[in-house]
Parts: C-alpha cells; structure tokens; sequence
C-alpha cells in the first residue's frame, strides 16, 4: 500500500507558530516600553496591574514558543521517518 503523506503542512503550521509568537512577544515588549514612558498617566494600582499581565503574558509566549521550537523538532524527525517509510526504508 503506498502512503502519500505531505508533511510540509506540520512543518508550516509549526513555522507560523513561531512567528506569531516572535510577533506577540516583540508587542509586548513595545507595550511594556511605551508603559514605562507613560507611567506618570497612570495611577500605581492600574499601572501595577497592566505591567504584571504583560509580563505574565510574555512569560507565557516565551514557554509556548520554546514548546513550538521542540515540536517542529519532532516533526522534522517525523518528515525524515515518513520520507525513508515511502521511499523504502526501514528493511522493504
């Protein structure tokens, strides 16, 4: 039975991943920014507050996109698995 297998479309998906990611990561470090410049605007507790979910959310970006770099490892050893499988690897 032949298996025709495109995995280009996990590899992508992995890819997109990891610049959305780098996209929300570099915001939040401009919010963050921008923040700090206009801390003065703020009251403590609104500016306190708006500080500590950008910086929970960068947190949480940065492990998500560690999390999306191993995955598109895996997939990558995935690709090469499938490639030699439909190419007649693996003893056939």
């Amino acid at each position: 039975m032949d298996m025709h297998v495109n995995t280009n479309a996990f590899l992508n998906a992995s890819s997109s991943l990891k610049k959305h990611c780098d996209i929300i990561e570099a915001m939040i470090g401009i919010l963050l920014k921008r923040l700090e410049n206009a801390k003065q605007d703020f009251d403590d507790v609104n500016y306190d507050r708006t500080v500590e979910s950008a910086t929970s959310i960068k947190k949480r970006i940065a492990v998500f996109s560690r999390e999306v770099n191993s995955l598109n490892r895996d997939l990558q050893t995935l690709e090469s698995f499938v490639d030699d499988y439909a190419n007649g690897g693996y003893g056939r």
